[in-house]
């Protein structure tokens, strides 16, 4: 919005009683208050250049050369000159009114000031954050994609910027990136990033890549439990849950969900009927589902994770299928695969409101060499307990060619029937369905990560428009 600012005299009169004769000596100078045009708010990228420019119409007999021009942010001078142009300018994210110019006439030596705004966006609102290690260090850089917009409002092409070491002096042995989410009404924001490394060096920072507190901090008496190895995490509305490397998981209840730190980790892991080691989880969309699913590893099974805040440390059993099957000979159970069965990878695509959330997840036969895909959906009931609805079983005909133990998926969200396999350095995707997938690309490198650019922000909506994909020699690609 650009603001035009004129200045308008007001006479004012006083009335006396009485006589008075006023014989004072008066000096009065002319105020000769350009017309000026500027922008307000400006929209800025934390990090990226802050600009505005300044145009201004003198009065006569004024010219431009008659005003000097200063730039004050959050009441601190900036710049002078007519033009704001100041590269990798850091501030605090939101909305900031306290910014303002001084124009000064330089004849006469009066200012005057006019007010502006910084609409500032975190860089982790709109972008990558990759994590990777270089010769032992640590590092992680920041990926910002800009659309660019013809006159017609059309997006013609998208072009990228790099941002390395956006926070330094992490520590060595990078495991895992996990996104810490607030709930904000029927949506979520982007609110901090927890770093885990090894030797149970786990960080997280706020939304403007800022260090914020390591995990220790978070555990009741700021003390870490006997042999705990933190591996990975899940951030949920009202809980948290860290897990390790041997599979133990621990838990925080949030008592306030916005508070993000407002509860502490209990000092003993969670404890499900037949115990539990925890392979892997699958987060969802956290704000409607109240779930996440989890692969126990040593009783073969999945499991629920109740974000529930009345059911502290609660694991959810799932104990029933919607459409009998359980009953139907050869389908295998989800909740009891058999010790000759493993799941190797799982992703959600789905997320309804009322604890409903879709996944798409591989298990391999060990005895028969075969795989399969299982398409189902879960839902937490007001018992607690876990129920599979629209349960499909199909062998994948080709996995032992493009399947493997540390193969990778990422689902496509909503009904968008996609799904991407990563085995070594081949890229393959199909229709979510056991169809033989069809080559994407064959990497010069092993690939370490894949991921969408999903942002929830509403119960049913998402933003889904590139695939980002890592490789174990430092590059990474991202295709729209």
């Amino acid at each position: 919005m650009k603001i035009i600012k004129y200045f308008v005299a007001i006479a004012a009169a006083t009335i006396l009683v009485g006589c008075y004769e006023d014989k004072g000596n008066y000096d009065y100078k002319e105020l000769y208050e350009p017309t000026v045009d500027y922008t307000s708010p400006i929209s800025f990228l934390i990090g990226d250049t802050l600009k505005n420019k300044l145009e201004i119409e003198p009065v006569a007999p004024r010219t431009i050369d008659d005003y000097k021009v200063e730039w004050f942010v959050k009441g601190e001078k900036v710049a002078e000159g007519l033009e704001l142009s100041i590269p990798n300018f850091v501030t605090s994210s939101g909305y900031s009114s306290a910014n303002y110019m001084i124009v000064e006439d330089k004849i006469s030596g009066i200012q005057f000031r006019y007010d502006f705004s910084i609409d500032a966006t975190a860089l982790y609102e709109s972008g990558w954050v990759i994590l990777s290690e270089e010769n032992g260090e640590t590092h992680l850089h920041f990926v910002r994609g800009s659309r660019i917009i013809d006159d017609d409002d059309n997006v013609t092409d998208t072009e990228f910027t790099l941002y390395k070491d956006a926070y330094t002096g992490l520590p060595s042995g990078p495991k895992k990136l996990v996104e810490h989410w607030a709930t904000s009404g029927y949506g979520s924001e982007p609110g901090e990033i927890a770093v885990i490394c090894e030797n149970n060096n786990v960080v997280e920072l706020n939304s403007d890549l800022q260090y914020v507190l390591s995990l220790q901090d978070e555990f009741i008496d700021n003390t870490f439990p006997a042999d705990l190895n933190v591996d990975n995490a899940v951030y949920m509305m009202n809980n948290s849950f860290v897990y390790t490397k041997d599979g133990a998981m621990y838990s925080r209840n949030n008592a306030d969900p916005e508070g993000y730190h407002t509860g502490r980790y209990l000092n003993v892991p969670v404890y499900p009927s037949g115990g539990m080691q925890v392979g892997f989880t699958v987060p969802t969309a956290f704000t409607s589902t109240y779930q996440a699913l989890v692969y126990d590893s040593q009783n073969h099974r999945y499991l629920l994770l109740n974000d529930d805040p009345y059911r502290e440390n609660n694991i959810a059993l799932i104990t029933a299928y919607s459409g009998g099957e359980d009953t139907v000979a050869g389908n295998i159970l989800l909740n009891d695969m058999g010790s000759d069965r493993r799941a190797i990878a799982c992703g959600s695509y789905l997320s309804g409101s009322y604890s409903r959330s879709n996944y798409y997840s591989i298990l391999k036969d060990e005895s028969t060499g075969k795989y399969y895909m299982h398409d189902f959906g879960a839902e937490i009931t007001y018992s607690g307990t876990g129920t599979i609805e629209d349960y499909t079983q199909a062998e994948l005909s080709w996995g032992a060619g493009k399947l493997s133990d540390e193969t990778m998926i990422a689902v496509l969200p909503d009904n968008q029937n996609r799904v991407f396999f990563a085995t070594g350095n081949t890229l393959y995707f199909n229709s979510k369905n056991a169809d033989d997938p069809t080559l994407f690309k064959t990497f010069p490198a092993k690939i370490t990560a894949i991921d969408f650019d999903i942002c929830e922000y509403s119960m049913w909506v998402y933003e889904n428009n590139q695939l980002c994909v890592a490789l174990e020699n430092g590059e990474f690609y991202i295709f729209d």
